[in-house]
């Protein structure tokens, strides 16, 4: 810059300034998340312009709405890990800060809900086969003391849930007592209507499955004890059908009832999956 009075010039003085990125990045897309899940810390993850500053925003309808931030990858990759409560329903967008202050504006909004009763044994496929059944019991005896609940949801793309449960039978109580108090019984003891169960009876890899005919949809009852119906010439059945008595002609033995089985637990495929849980009751002898 030159001063001109009209009559002399001034002495010349520059200033420079370097032209920046003003361009804003593209807006961060979204990886969809499942609509439902059982774990409370979960991955929300996407891409936006390589090495930005990310910032995730989450609306909860709990307590768990927030702002996190992070920076993506080389190939504009990024995950926040996020924590949320129990049965909150949460909604996600990102925005993307380029190294030049440029913003982007708001990504695709994606959404989960964590189901309020999860399923607790549901990730690694444990629990999703026969051979890899759920076995987190004690063997139930059959004092009718003790039971088990098993609980857990089935949600989309979930390919099932089986429980192995061991009931034993006292056989010398049962000499003692003249009666086989083995009643072994597994029960849908919730109320959704969602889910039935099947039973497998025997040892691992079993195929012995009890009421076969029902297996398609399941059944939400099942027993297994001693029932002494009488063997014909030798003895009718005694008033109490469970009555047993070694080495006399005119009962059953007592014999030992102890097995292993094998519960599979189905979903009825006509309602919409959702975090609708299931209990299933286990009991040996109760009242």
């Amino acid at each position: 810059v030159t001063a001109d009075d009209g009559q002399d010039l001034s002495g010349t003085t520059s200033a420079a300034v370097v032209v920046t990125d003003t361009v804003a990045p593209d807006a961060p897309t979204l990886d969809e998340l499942d609509a439902y899940d059982n774990d409370s810390v979960y991955d929300v993850t996407g891409n936006g312009e390589a090495n930005a500053t990310i910032t995730l925003t989450a609306v909860c309808d709990g307590t768990s709405s927030g702002q996190l931030v992070t920076n993506a990858d080389p190939s504009g990759n990024f995950i926040f890990n996020f924590l949320s409560d129990l049965g909150e329903t949460c909604t996600f967008t990102a925005f993307a800060v380029d190294a030049d202050g440029n913003a982007s504006g708001d990504s695709n909004q994606v959404g989960t809900t964590i189901c309020a009763v999860p399923d607790p044994y549901e990730g690694g496929g444990y629990g999703d086969t026969q051979a890899d059944a759920i076995d987190e019991w004690f063997p139930l005896p059959d004092n009718g003391l003790a039971s088990y609940s098993l609980q857990g949801n089935i949600l989309d793309n979930d390919p099932g849930d089986w429980f192995v449960v061991h009931g034993t039978d006292d056989t010398v109580a049962d000499n003692v007592a003249f009666n086989n108090n083995y009643d072994f019984r597994v029960q849908v003891t919730d109320t959704s209507a969602q889910y039935t169960f099947v039973v497998h009876k025997g040892n691992l890899g079993s195929t012995i499955l009890e009421c076969a005919s029902l297996s398609t949809n399941g059944y939400d009852d099942y027993n297994d004890f001693i029932f002494d119906s009488g063997d014909g010439p030798d003895h009718v059945p005694p008033a109490v059908t469970t009555n047993c008595r070694d080495n006399n002609a005119s009962y059953n033995n007592c014999d030992d009832m102890t097995k292993s089985y094998y519960i599979q637990v189905i979903r009825d495929p006509a309602f919409t999956f959702d975090c609708t849980n299931y209990e299933i009751t286990v009991t040996n002898n109760a009242p």
